[in-house]
């Protein structure tokens, strides 16, 4: 599997409050994932790097186990971030979402919190296949707004839950991997404006991962960078 991980502060924040983390286990298990911390600029560093943390020092998880291993890390860290607010009145209201994938055997499992998003490519088509945890979500779903209109648009900064910020529960889910699928982390910095069918354009001219991750980056900052961009891509060739 091939893996191509980018971030860019963007044209209007101080600082990127993004992050993201990639783990190989062995050469078949594969851990990474994006957050994109939140509460100003101190306090979404700290939430991020929090889970950053818990990331790194995750334990290869058992066969069988991984949505549930993923759900405990989320549940774990939420907590943690909490914990971390309540001690310190500048870190008070931080939090970070959340979004982890874990690959084995061609296997994907992954756990999700907030508006971070999970896309595979696969033979031409783009699907979606976490849910954005915001309100801009269902105006889109309604028809109030057009996805075009989300970048700049309120709802899109109102989340259901964050990790450190009243967490419901978070999403789990699964796929099998086809060979040559390509599979999209991104935070919302990036999919508010980059809509799927110029990701799509973008990937039918190439699927190398490194100048097709520039590309889509660009595109997101002619449309004005109004956020931190974090991108990660991984292709996935079986033996």
């Amino acid at each position: 599997m091939t893996l191509h991980a980018a971030t860019h502060i963007g044209y209007v924040k101080k600082a990127n409050e993004d992050r993201y983390y990639v783990k190989r286990f062995h050469d078949n298990t594969l851990l990474f994932a994006v957050a994109d911390g939140l509460g100003g600029q101190a306090a979404g560093d700290y939430a991020a790097e929090i889970l950053r943390g818990k990331l790194a020092n995750l334990p290869l998880i058992p066969e069988g186990k991984e949505q549930e291993v993923l759900a405990a890390l989320a549940v774990d860290t939420d907590r943690f971030i909490l914990e971390a607010g309540a001690k310190d009145e500048q870190l008070e209201g931080m939090g970070t979402t959340l979004l982890c994938v874990f690959i084995r055997d061609g296997l994907a499992s992954w756990v999700h919190v907030g508006d971070s998003r999970l896309s595979v490519y696969r033979k031409g088509v783009l699907n979606q296949l976490t849910q954005d945890q915001n309100l801009a979500r269902y105006l889109v779903e309604e028809g109030e707004i057009a996805p075009e209109e989300v970048a700049d648009h309120y709802s899109r900064n109102i989340l259901d839950q964050a990790l450190g910020s009243a967490m419901d529960k978070p999403e789990t889910g699964s796929v099998k991997l086809e060979r040559g699928d390509i599979l999209m982390l991104s935070t919302d910095g990036f999919h508010n404006l980059v809509l799927p069918g110029q990701i799509v354009s973008v990937l039918q001219d190439s699927t190398e991962l490194e100048s097709t991750a520039n590309s889509l980056i660009k595109i997101a900052l002619k449309r004005g960078g109004m956020d931190n961009i974090t991108l990660i891509m991984a292709k996935y060739f079986p033996d």
